[in-house]
């Protein structure tokens, strides 16, 4: 097998940046190459992949595979390092989530044994094969899987807190990086600029809230005006263009008027205050008052799925802070065996497969990035 000096690595990445660059995406002029065409057709594969969510992925990576970028990350990496064979599952929530790992293993000298996700199953193959056109050296490098894997070194795996059960089992013998579900949350103080405020809401609202890092959670000061979140978020009013984003918004919307809990909207986006589970014992600092007693959760409009065989009943919380069910369930889509019974007031008599919101929520988040 050929050997690349890590010059040549950079060089090949960034000769890919500028590649990516000339097909001038998201402009009116923008050229109808086959990346473009792909790019256009990831929604009828997975429709939260638009076509603007998309072309933001490959326009971020355009900035950072640059030379300088390349050299200035990879400055302390031995020429002599790689030679192994590394296995990659990556998750599929965002566009191209996975090709940070890509680009680590390869610059790094070492092979990639690539097993795609089944919600991104393109984009990445894709810019493999530009780059294999660009670097030919590349080709004996990279392998492509669509089923067991094997012949591999080390093992990088990303999913879900279930699917992180599985790798572990299979895979917990080799060297291996496993990630697990992920969420992010910002503290507020009240002296934030506009400028911060839309910065916030670019967190919040990315890749319509399903990365990894996207912000889930607000600490705010007490008397914080939401007006200026909901200022900055409006200008992605647009997401209700997206038919799953505009169904979990009419779903929840129902959910929480249904079991009066009290929320703020402003036409695409609920915001309520969470229930706090204990107080905090810290300190208060100036600007946090009010950080014990509430904050603002951000109850973004993710995909929820019962799963085949199994119903959904959604679960609410009562002042006091108990936990109720807040839908019953047609017995036609009942649980079926090893369900768990619901305690709650409006579906004693039936069985169903109980979920707290928080739970239906987080297990749509189930690939993070």
């Amino acid at each position: 097998m050929s050997e690349l000096s890590i010059g040549r690595r950079i060089e090949a990445f960034a000769e890919l940046s500028d590649r990516l660059g000339a097909l001038r995406l998201g402009q009116a002029e923008a050229t109808a190459d086959p990346v473009r065409r792909l790019i256009a057709d990831q929604v009828n594969n997975n429709p939260w992949f638009t076509e603007q969510q998309v072309i933001r992925a490959f326009q971020e990576w355009i900035d950072l595979l640059s030379s300088e970028k390349l050299s200035a990350w990879t400055q302390e990496l031995e020429e002599a390092c790689g030679g192994k064979t590394v296995a990659l599952i990556p998750a599929g929530n965002i566009p191209l989530v996975g090709f940070h790992d890509v680009l680590s293993v390869l610059i790094s000298g070492h092979s990639l044994l690539l097993r795609p996700s089944s919600e991104d199953p393109d984009l990445i193959p894709m810019l493999l094969l530009m780059l294999e056109q660009i670097e030919p050296v590349f080709h004996d490098r990279i392998r492509i899987a669509d089923g067991k894997l094997s012949a591999f070194d080390a093992v990088i795996a990303t999913g879900s807190n279930n699917s992180a059960r599985y790798f572990e089992h299979y895979f917990g013998k080799y060297p291996h990086i496993i990630r697990k579900n992920r969420t992010s949350v910002a503290v507020l103080t009240g002296d934030e600029s506009p400028e911060e405020i839309d910065g916030l809401a670019d967190d919040v609202m990315a890749y319509f809230g399903l990365g990894c890092r996207s912000v889930t959670k607000v600490y705010l000061p007490e008397g914080f005006d939401i007006d200026r979140i909901f200022g900055s978020l409006y200008r992605y009013r647009d997401y209700l263009n997206c038919k799953p984003f505009a169904d979990n918004y009419d779903y929840h919307r129902s959910l929480w008027m249904m079991n009066q809990i009290p929320f703020h909207e402003n036409g695409f986006m609920l915001l309520r205050e969470a229930v706090p589970r204990k107080r905090l014992h810290a300190a208060p600092r100036r600007g946090f008052s009010a950080l014990s007693c509430g904050c603002l959760e951000l109850q973004l409009l993710f995909r929820h799925r019962a799963g085949k065989g199994r119903a959904l009943c959604a679960a609410g919380r009562t002042s006091d802070g108990r936990r109720e069910c807040v839908r019953s369930v047609p017995k036609a889509s009942g649980a079926g065996r090893g369900s768990a019974t619901c305690t709650g007031r409006l579906c004693r008599r039936g069985r169903h497969a109980f979920f707290s919101q928080k739970s239906v929520i987080s297990s749509a988040r189930s690939a993070p990035a």
